[in-house]
């Protein structure tokens, strides 16, 4: 973990170097060929790698490795999260290499702009059709992003929730205490 990490920021100020390890890592995942596990995992690598991408080379260029990535059996569920973290303003947005060309993510009341809430909703499915039927951490989070960020609120997560999580009585009890009532 620690070595992946350390690969990851010495190459961060060394494009050409940050490529390789862009190509070397889609080789790795293209050659497991099989899901990641929820957490940990190259899917922890692969988080890094776009954390690092979106640091060093910008969003773009971070969406660009992502959705190479999506083509693929999903590396990890460490993927989805580093990428919901970076789209929703979490991680790396103060990055000076976003620039100030860069829509803002967030408006002065805290709220994403519509534009972030669309691609992190787009990263969720995305998560959720790989480790949806058994993740209810990932359900939970969803709804929370929903209930801070929709005007409908988390009502349409829950729902899915109840209907695509195999034992969906966690997840209630879990919405119950951290989200709200239904």
């Amino acid at each position: 973990g620690r070595l992946r990490l350390q690969a990851f920021e010495l190459c961060s100020s060394r494009p050409t170097e940050l490529q390789q390890l862009q190509q070397l890592l889609l080789t790795a995942v293209t050659r497991t060929a099989v899901k990641g596990p929820p957490t940990g995992g190259l899917g922890a690598t692969v988080g890094t790698c776009l954390a690092t991408t979106w640091t060093a080379e910008g969003p773009n260029a971070a969406r660009q490795l992502y959705r190479k990535l999506l083509l693929l059996p999903p590396a990890g569920g460490d993927m989805f999260k580093t990428m919901v973290e970076l789209e929703s303003g979490r991680i790396g947005a103060n990055s000076a290499a976003m620039g100030s060309d860069q829509p803002k993510l967030q408006h002065d009341n805290g709220k994403l702009a519509i534009d972030a809430v669309q691609r992190t909703r787009a990263v969720y499915d995305a998560w959720i059709a790989a480790y949806g039927a058994a993740d209810v951490e990932l359900w939970v989070r969803y709804a929370l992003f929903e209930q801070q960020n929709s005007r409908q609120g988390p009502g349409k997560v829950y729902w899915r929730a109840v209907k695509e999580l195999q034992d969906p009585d966690e997840f209630i009890l879990q919405y119950r205490s951290r989200v709200g009532l239904v």
